[in-house]
């Protein structure tokens, strides 16, 4: 239900491996080894994890245009397209 058109990227270069990232993310998306790693199946691009990186070592971009987020332009617009969506999954 939570969409939006950017999506997290670590720079292992950059990244001390503090944790802050990883304890501060609401989906679980990032998970730490030596450094950052973001699972981009659950990362929903709101950008949590990049503004507590003491280093500025994750950064959001923007997803490619066919991947990019539209919301719709009423409600109802809206919840018909999630009924079809449901209807062909």
């Amino acid at each position: 239900m939570v969409n939006s058109s950017f999506f997290a990227r670590v720079s292992e270069g950059d990244c001390i491996g503090c944790d802050l990232c990883e304890e501060r993310c609401p989906m679980d998306a990032i998970s730490m080894d030596d450094v950052a790693r973001v699972n981009l199946d659950r990362c929903i691009g709101c950008g949590v994890c990049a503004v507590v990186c003491p280093t500025e070592a994750i950064k959001l971009f923007r997803k490619d245009k066919d991947r990019q987020f539209v919301p719709e332009k009423d409600l109802f617009t809206a919840t018909m397209a999630i009924h079809q969506q449901r209807r062909e999954t």
